[in-house]
């Protein structure tokens, strides 16, 4: 009898926790502007897809806003990083702004570190991002957030005008991304820091017709 209560609370156990892995299934929902991220988190350093709307949970995540206490995006106009949480650094921010005159969808379509102090499970909405197979990139560095049209296709199906040299995500460390790997539909986790050697634009069309004769 002892042995079947043991069974039957161990079958329970695995239930629940069916239901809390499916509750929390790893998804992004949205593709431009209004988008939802279900993400799984680590103690410590993550570089999340639009990070920036970690402010903005809903009310099924697990992750509460007082275990978030830093948040930095990456300035490619300076080469810094600029601090969102704690405490906003405005003037570098609305610099930020100028520099794109005043298209901070740009800015928060970035991917940025986010510091958790806990592991769990993060879900938030963004309210001004843009899809990752529209996005432009600087020479040099990149913070990409992935966005729901990227599923299922590569960087290299992507890349459009951009030459890119060097991708990775981070996981506990840096992490090389092979470039001719499709997406897979749990990377709400995992923005992306992507190396290109010329200005360019993903979507874009990378080849030309031919050249009008002398």
């Amino acid at each position: 009898m002892k042995q079947k209560i043991i069974f039957v609370v161990a079958i329970l156990s695995l239930l629940s926790l069916a239901v809390f892995v499916s509750a929390y299934m790893e998804q992004i929902q949205g593709d431009e502007d209004r988008i939802t991220y279900t993400a799984s988190v680590r103690q410590g350093w993550n570089l999340l897809n639009a990070g920036i709307y970690t402010n903005i949970l809903t009310v099924n995540s697990d992750i509460q806003e007082s275990d978030i206490t830093a948040v930095f995006v990456y300035s490619p106009s300076t080469n810094q990083y600029i601090r969102i949480k704690p405490n906003l650094e405005e003037d570098k921010y609305n610099a930020e702004k100028r520099y794109y005159d005043g298209w901070t969808s740009k800015i928060h379509s970035l991917s940025a570190w986010v510091y958790v102090e806990r592991d769990g499970m993060i879900e938030y909405e963004t309210d001004d991002v843009i899809s990752m197979t529209e996005r432009e990139l600087n020479s040099g560095w990149n913070f990409v957030s992935v966005t729901e049209n990227a599923l299922g296709q590569s960087l290299n199906d992507l890349k459009g005008t951009c030459n890119i040299q060097k991708a990775y995500y981070y996981l506990e460390g840096y992490q090389e991304l092979d470039l001719n790997m499709d997406f897979p539909t749990d990377m709400s986790s995992q923005g992306l820091l992507i190396k290109v050697s010329n200005s360019c634009q993903f979507g874009g069309s990378s080849v030309t017709p031919p050249q009008i004769p002398n």
